[in-house]
């Protein structure tokens, strides 16, 4: 994996966790977060350019209610699928935006650069800044978030990480980080994600990824990657930002494109 400026990574695709980390930290007796009941999960997604131009009413038809959409990484690089995404999904359901921490840029330069392109508009859910480095200090991270919480008006970043990649992590302000940012953990194939040191739970969980040949059914277009990221969240985290009003207003958004023509939901 590289962190050059001009290489862009794919993101989000942290949670195939490495068989000897995965005997180890077991052996360990490994913090796991516990499951979100099948009756109490939200089923979302997350993207980048990779995914192509992804069609959202194909994605909620699919079930999914929330999305998460790559805006950049470092100092300078932007993903030219960001804008495209977050004016399709308006109305449809709620997103958010992440960037990728790399290693070639201070943290806060690399915030200035997400909070600017974001601009007026990071959509509903929280921003996300997302850890899979071979090797970052946790000074870089603090950074990063200490001058998000200044511009974005006193909210720190989600953290999207693995227990693996978190335990690569250097230097001693990991635990300052696991007290002010939320999680948004990745581990595939799992209801019960094993979590990084300091977390004791999670808001966000990525359980599938690579190989799972999903991409089409979840919108994305022949030519773009096959499979699709998909995340889950407990459904009473994210009606904060979608209230059930807005979610009657959005089934009913993708009901009139498959032809319906009744009234709008009541208040």
């Amino acid at each position: 994996m590289s962190s050059q400026p001009n290489i862009e990574m794919r993101g989000m695709r942290a949670g195939r966790l490495p068989l000897r980390f995965s005997v180890v930290a077991l052996l360990h007796i490994a913090a796991r977060g516990a499951p979100i009941p099948p009756t109490e999960r939200a089923l979302g997604t997350d993207l980048s350019h990779w995914n192509g131009n992804v069609n959202f009413n194909t994605m909620f038809a699919a079930g999914a209610r929330f999305s998460y959409f790559k805006a950049t990484q470092g100092a300078a690089w932007f993903d030219d699928k960001y804008n495209l995404n977050r004016a399709n999904v308006d109305g449809l359901m709620p997103w958010g935006s992440y960037h990728y921490l790399t290693a070639d840029a201070a943290g806060s330069v690399q915030a200035n650069h997400f909070c600017n392109m974001m601009g007026a508009n990071p959509g509903a859910l929280p921003p996300v800044l997302d850890v899979e480095l071979p090797s970052v200090e946790s000074a870089r991270i603090k950074s990063f978030a200490l001058q998000f919480y200044m511009l974005m008006g006193n909210i720190y970043p989600m953290i999207y990480t693995s227990s693996y990649f978190w335990s690569l992590v250097t230097g001693t302000d990991k635990a300052w980080i696991s007290a002010h940012c939320p999680l948004f953990v990745a581990h595939w194939g799992t209801d019960s994600p094993i979590l990084p040191a300091g977390w004791t739970n999670y808001v966000i969980h990525q359980y599938s990824a690579d190989g799972n040949g999903l991409g089409r059914m979840y919108g994305a277009p022949p030519e773009a990657d096959k499979d699709m990221d998909l995340d889950r969240c407990r459904l009473s985290w994210l009606q904060q930002y979608a209230p059930p009003q807005d979610w009657a207003q959005s089934i009913t958004t993708w009901a009139r494109t498959q032809g319906y023509t009744g009234p709008e939901p009541e208040n």
